[in-house]
Order: structure tokens, then C-alpha cells, then sequence
């Protein structure tokens, strides 16, 4: 857009465009137990994975939070759960209030304006126009068209009536009054050696010219109507006004200890300040019930404005600057001569916390107007808003300090500044360049679990484990899982290590090297293995190695002699394990026995009526055995046993009370062979 003259300029416009109203609680989200102690995983939805979150939990149904962690994000997070037990628990996932982004920022809008150099700059009172001293120049914001230009005085202070419409200028010999619409001359005012000219708040009649004395002037008149006598020095350097009202003036001076608080209601003086050394500059606070006065070694001292009452003084830890800033809830922003802000909790005279503004030191700081919700700072070129609350910073702009116009340096007291409702912020350099750009926050978002969860010792829960089932020849390995159910929520019962032992045949089994040790106990393998558990859903936890043998037997059980974890609330219940050898063949193949050996039966040969027979038996094979009574014709008399044995010695009582008297064969027969003994029974 082209505008009368040289001047040509464009709006920057600064938008956020990320929304955030699908954030939300995935888990825990209603009814679960969260043992302390555990790790349990918080996760969330509805932002991308970069965008950073902070988690909060509340044991008494929201009624408090507690911060689990910030500036997290991956939408997922393994949180230690603590040990404060109860059943009224929820929990929250926040995006704080946000500050707009540099990627969103419109770097070719960008306002420029050729204006003389130096230039204060000045925002009308209801953020609608923006004016420049020495250029003597107002704009309208909403289009940036000029309202007012009046060239003719190179002068650097103006000041705009609450209503903007009327504009005062300070002239070598006083100030000069105009109408901003229509730059049609007023009122001229007669005042010599003026430093500053304000407007009495709400008033559109009565501004004051501070010089080596104060004047109130009635815009009625050319002269002033009541003086404020500062005779104790040749001009006021530094000096400031209670807000809203202009209740009270407090008045510096270069190179003098002492200040001057007045009452301009009656325009007496009130109260002489002892600040203790040289003055670098005083600032009362938003509500004007404070002032604070800043010596040049870092000597701050907090005043009741009203009566002049000392309320409190610190030493700082750095050299301050002249650019200071007052929040709402009276926490004082201090800029300091190290490129860094302290920011003091004024009446108890604590440091709150300590910001740093790289590339220079502050030149220009402010809390947003109103709520004191952000604070801006400017130094070496880079604009920087922080957290009013915390501190945190939000934003930090580099490409402002270079504009692509003359090298422009946004830099020096009173060049960057925020609107007076605090939706803008201006900045002008040292070359009569400026910019304007508007500051959108996001609110923010939260979302958390709909019902409420627990943290409490639970009951422990039992799981099933077991050994799987295989078979192979002699000479292959055997390989068997172990497996666990639902072992996703065993490990979410904290279970980290689960180990087990078990027992088999070790002449079937043989233990490979590298696999779990064995201890071998006669015939018996003894195994003992440790697994660690993870969050993964297959139920195979681990795997046994053997190769298979000809051993004693065909087959044999995997049995978990135990099996634990190192959780108290997931316990085990265990299912063995079999393994059977494949390929036996009793004739005319592998035999499971011991050829070497010699099958056997002893028994007396007589036995007396009521009398038990002992018999004692080597078997040198497993199979079907049979051992019975029979008469001399081969007629079964009576059996006493039938069924498989593995081979060895076994002792027997045999019970021939109800046996008749005569001879009989006792009969042995296993699967290769048969033996027979002759006993005889007498009455």
C-alpha cells in the first residue's frame, strides 16, 4: 500500500495455525490399578508426535495437580507411578498457552516507513493509532495511513490525548497543540527546558510539561495553571506517574541520591526518597500504590507512594539498567548491564527467577499491558517473550533484527513496544524504519481420563506358564518353547525377570553348550533358566536346546519344579512339558535296554498255608510285564502284575493265603522274554 510522499508500507501479520481440539487421554482412561513403584505408559492423541506436552495427575478427582513432567512429547510416556494410594485418581495431558510461530510469521509484510532519526515512538491510548516524535508523525493502524505529518520541527516527544484526536508537541520553546484528523494548529504553550509532556489520564484537557519543573496546563490556555516547584535540580532525568489515576509523581535527577514524590491532586509535594546512591532510574508499579528507585550499583529500594514509606531494599547481584517493568502481581523485572532480566518478588525482596536475552543486553521490557500474561524483551536486535508466570520462554524472533531495508537495527530505549490493549507489538530502528505485527496466542488445550483410575497394592494375579511339547529322533535336536500368557499384562504388573527350573530325563535329553546349565543327578537333568520380559505381545518367552538320546526311556516330562518373576503381583502357575523319542522299534531295531544285563526271578520254593510270598525281579526293559500264578495244566490262577515298567530291581509280596495246596508255576514275562519258577503250597 502507497501513502502520500516517500512512505511505503505493509501490516505483518503473525498468525498460530495449529489447533489443538482433538488433543486427548488414551491411557489411563477409567478403572485401572497402577501398583506404586511400577512403570506404568501414559499415552495420549490428536497432535502430531513433535508437538510438546506436559502430563499431570490428581489424586482427589482433579481437585489438585501434580506435575509429572513438561515439554514432553512422542505421544507416549513411561511414568514411575508414586506412592500415594487412591481410588480417585485422573489424569491430564495440557499444550499451554502458545505465541505464534516463527514459521507462521509473513517476513515480506513487514512495515516500513522512512522517518526521521531519532524518533519516539507513541501508541494512542486505544491501540488505534501509532505516532512518532522528531518525524512528528501519526498513523492509523488498521490501514497504516498517515493521519497527522507535520515535518516543519525536528522534535522528539508528542503525546496523544486519550481519545487520539488531539496531539501535543514539544517545541524548543514549549509545545504546540494540533488536531489529529484534520493538522489544523491549536494552542500554542509557553514552558521552557521541557523533557517530557504526558496527558492527565482520562482528561482531555489537562496534560502536564515536565522540565526543571512540572506544569499542568489547562488546554484552554497558553500558560500553565498550577506549577510543581523541582528547583533542587536543573531538569527532571528521570520521573514517572501512578496508573491509572496520575495520583503521583515521582521525580529523579541525574547524578542526585534523593526523589520527590508529589501529589498532584493538590500539586504539593509529599515525601523526599533516599535511594542511597546515584539514581539509574525509578518505576511505580500498575495499581500506583508502589515506586521503585534504582541505584546505579544495583541498590533497589520499594517505596508506599501514598506516604513515602520504605516497604523493603535488595542488593542485586548485577549492575542494573534503566529498563524496568512491573507485573500485576508486583514481581519487578529488572534489566541488568549482562545481557539479563531478574525478575524480584518486590516486597519480600527475593529473586524469583533470571532470564537471559542473548545477543545484548535489554534495552526495551515490558509485561503485557492488562493481564501481565507475557513479557517482552529486546536486546542486540532479537525480540524475546517469555512466560509472565514461569519464565518459560515462548518465542524468540531473530530475523527482526536485521530488516531487508537499510540494514535496520531494531534497538535503543522506547523502539519496541506493546500496544496499549496488548494484541500488538511495534518496533522501530535507528534509521526511521518500523513494524508492526500483531501477537495471536493459541489458549491452548487439555484433555483428561474420563474416569477415574487407582493406584493400589492389588491382588496378585496367576498367569500360566508352561513347557512345549516335541519329539525327534535319536541324534536331533529338540527344541522347546516355554510360554506365557498374556504376558503384556503380567509385564504391566511391573514384572521385569521371570525365571524358571524344571527337571527331565537327561538319558533322553542331553543339555547343549551355550544353553542354560544343568545339573545332573543320576539320571535326572536339573535346569535353571532367568528371561527377561518385555512389553511384546508374543507369548514365547524363551526356548530349551537339547539333542535327543537313546536313553532309559521313550519319553519324558519337562516338569517346572518352580516358576517366578520378580513382580508380588503376577504369579505362576506351571504345565510340564513333554518330549518323547520317535523311531522305537522292539525287533529288529534300537531297543530301549540293557543288553548286557540278565533278567531274573527268586522266590522260595514252599510256603505254608497263611504265609506271603517275597519275590524279588531284575528287568533289564521297558514295556508290558506280567507277572502270575498258574496250575500244572497252565491254568492262570491268579495275577499279580500287568502293566509297562521302566527297567531295574523291584520287590513284590505276594498273597497266597486263599491259594489251594499244590505245586504252581509263578511266571514271569516281559517283552523278549519269559521266565517261570516252581513253588509249592502246603496246608
Amino acid at each position: 500500500m502507497n501513502t502520500a510522499g516517500r512512505l511505503s508500507f505493509l501490516l505483518l501479520s503473525c498468525i498460530w495455525t495449529t489447533l489443538f481440539a482433538q488433543l486427548r487421554v488414551v491411557a489411563p482412561n477409567g478403572g485401572e490399578v497402577l501398583p506404586p513403584g511400577t512403570t506404568y505408559t501414559i499415552r495420549w492423541a490428536g497432535v502430531v508426535p513433535t508437538t510438546k506436552v506436559t502430563l499431570e495427575y490428581s489424586t482427589d478427582s482433579g481437585t489438585q495437580w501434580n506435575l509429572i513432567v513438561s515439554d514432553v512429547s512422542g505421544l507416549a510416556y513411561d511414568w514411575n507411578v508414586p506412592a500415594t494410594l487412591s481410588t480417585t485418581c485422573l489424569l491430564r495431558v495440557v499444550i499451554r498457552n502458545q505465541i505464534i510461530s516463527e514459521d507462521s510469521i509473513l517476513t515480506d509484510n513487514i512495515a516500513y516507513a522512512d522517518l526521521p532519526a531519532p524518533s519516539e515512538m507513541l501508541w494512542g491510548p486505544t491501540s488505534k493509532t501509532l505516532g512518532f516524535g522528531g518525524a512528528n508523525r501519526v498513523f492509523r493502524v488498521s490501514d497504516l495511513a498517515l493521519l497527522f505529518d507535520d515535518s516543519t520541527s525536528n522534535d522528539c516527544c508528542i503525546a496523544l490525548s486519550s481519545d487520539g484526536q488531539t496531539i501535543v508537541l514539544r517545541r524548543p520553546w514549549g509545545a504546540d497543540m494540533f488536531d489529529v484528523q484534520s493538522g489544523s494548529f491549536k494552542r500554542r504553550f509557553d514552558f521552557n527546558l521541557a523533557f517530557d509532556v504526558i496527558w492527565k489520564h482520562s482528561d482531555l484537557s489537562h496534560f502536564f510539561g515536565i522540565g526543571s519543573r512540572t506544569i499542568l496546563f489547562d488546554t484552554a490556555f497558553s500558560t500553565g495553571i498550577d506549577t510543581l516547584n523541582t528547583v533542587r535540580w536543573s531538569y527532571t532525568m528521570w520521573h514517572d506517574f501512578s496508573i491509572p489515576v496520575n495520583r503521583y509523581l515521582v521525580s529523579f535527577a541525574s547524578g542526585i541520591t534523593e526523589a520527590i514524590g508529589f501529589d498532584l491532586t493538590t500539586m504539593d509535594s509529599l515525601y523526599v526518597l533516599d535511594a542511597g546512591e546515584d539514581c539509574n532510574g525509578l518505576r511505580i508499579n500498575n495499581d500506583g500504590t508502589m515506586v521503585a528507585t534504582f541505584g546505579k550499583t544495583g541498590i533497589v529500594k520499594i517505596w508506599n507512594t501514598q506516604t513515602g514509606a520504605l516497604i523493603s531494599s535488595f542488593q542485586t547481584p548485577r549492575i542494573v539498567s534503566h529498563v524496568h517493568s512491573w507485573s500485576n502481581n508486583n514481581h519487578l523485572a529488572i534489566g541488568t548491564t549482562d545481557d539479563s532480566i531478574m525478575v524480584w518478588n518486590a516486597v519480600a525482596g527475593t529473586l524469583v527467577y533470571t532470564l537471559h536475552c542473548i545477543g545484548g543486553v535489554p534495552m526495551n521490557m515490558a509485561y503485557r499491558p492488562g493481564d501481565s500474561k507475557y513479557l517482552m524483551a529486546e536486546g542486540g536486535g532479537r525480540l524475546f517473550i517469555f512466560d509472565g508466570a514461569t519464565g518459560a520462554l515462548l518465542q524468540n524472533w531473530n530475523h527482526f533484527a536485521t530488516l531487508p531495508i537499510g540494514g535496520a537495527q531494531f534497538s535503543g530505549d522506547g523502539n519496541v513496544q506493546w500496544s496499549p490493549d496488548g494484541t500488538m507489538i511495534a518496533m522501530r530502528d535507528a534509521y526511521g524504519k518500523f513494524a508492526i505485527f500483531y501477537v495471536v496466542e493459541q489458549a491452548g488445550a487439555q484433555d483428561q481420563s474420563d474416569t477415574t483410575w487407582t493406584i493400589s497394592a492389588i491382588v496378585p494375579q496367576s498367569y500360566a506358564i508352561r513347557i512345549g511339547i516335541d519329539s525327534a529322533y535319536a541324534g536331533e535336536l529338540v527344541d522347546l518353547p516355554i510360554i506365557l500368557s498374556d504376558p503384556q499384562t503380567v509385564y504391566a504388573q511391573g514384572a521385569r525377570i521371570l525365571r524358571v527350573k524344571y527337571l527331565y530325563n537327561s538319558t533322553l535329553l542331553e543339555n547343549l553348550p551355550g544353553d542354560p546349565g544343568t545339573t545332573l543327578i543320576r539320571a535326572v537333568g536339573i535346569g535353571d533358566i532367568g528371561l527377561t520380559l518385555t512389553n511384546a505381545p508374543d507369548s514365547i518367552i524363551g526356548r530349551l536346546h537339547f539333542r535327543a538320546g537313546l536313553g532309559n526311556a521313550p519319553n519324558t516330562a519337562l516338569q517346572i519344579d518352580s516358576a517366578s518373576t520378580d513382580s508380588p503381583n503376577a504369579l505362576l502357575v506351571p504345565t510340564d512339558g513333554l518330549f518323547s523319542l520317535r523311531g522305537i522299534c522292539y525287533e529288529g531295531g534300537p531297543r530301549l535296554m540293557n543288553p548286557s544285563g540278565t533278567p531274573s526271578i527268586n522266590v522260595p520254593t514252599r510256603i505254608t498255608t497263611g504265609s506271603h510270598l517275597p519275590v524279588a525281579i531284575t528287568l533289564i526293559e521297558e514295556g508290558r510285564t506280567k507277572l502270575y500264578l498258574a496250575d500244572m495244566l497252565g491254568r492262570t490262577t491268579k495275577i499279580y502284575l500287568n502293566e509297562v515298567v521302566l527297567p531295574g530291581n523291584r520287590h513284590l509280596t505276594l498273597d497266597l493265603t486263599a491259594i489251594p495246596t499244590g505245586t504252581y508255576l509263578l511266571v514271569l514275562e516281559t517283552p523278549t522274554t519269559q521266565l517261570t519258577r516252581s513253588i509249592e503250597v502246603t496246608r
